[in-house]
């Protein structure tokens, strides 16, 4: 009884030192020890960052606003403004070519070249199959939309 005895009372004291530990260590990550919880910091509570590679988003440009949302290579919107109509289009390297159409079924394409800070694109746009005939097409990201993923 002897050695046995004192090697589960051995065991059962380290199950409970386990135990113990773990709980502190849990209240530690949990808050500042005391069991209360702490508010975040400053920085855990700031906005994700921006993605920068993307088109999504609302941009303000001489057509009026578009609003854009890119999923991995495919980007699809809408604007409005003294027209009205959809784009649908891909994304390669942040450069957006899409394709135009209006309510009144007129249609061309357009190519969008992000710059490299996310917050602009320039860009032309053309009727039918060009590009470019219809001259530029720029825009600068609203504040309000930030680009988040």
């Amino acid at each position: 009884m002897g050695r046995s005895f004192v090697r589960r009372a051995l065991r059962h004291g380290m199950v409970i030192v386990l135990a113990a530990t773990s709980l502190l260590a849990c209240d530690k990550l949990r808050g500042d020890g005391d069991g209360a919880e702490t508010a975040p910091s400053k920085d855990a509570q700031e906005e994700p960052a921006r993605d920068t590679t993307s088109f999504t988003g609302t941009w303000t440009t001489p057509w009026g606003p578009v609003k854009l949302v890119q999923t991995g290579k495919r980007v699809s919107g809408s604007y409005t403004g003294p027209f009205t109509g959809t784009l649908e289009g891909s994304v390669e390297d942040g450069v957006a070519d899409v394709t135009w159409t209006q309510a009144n079924g007129e249609r061309g394409r357009a190519r969008f070249t992000l710059d490299s800070d996310g917050d602009s694109f320039k860009g032309t746009w053309g009727s039918n199959a060009s590009a470019t005939n219809g001259g530029p097409w720029n825009g600068t990201r609203t504040k309000a939309s930030g680009g988040l993923l």
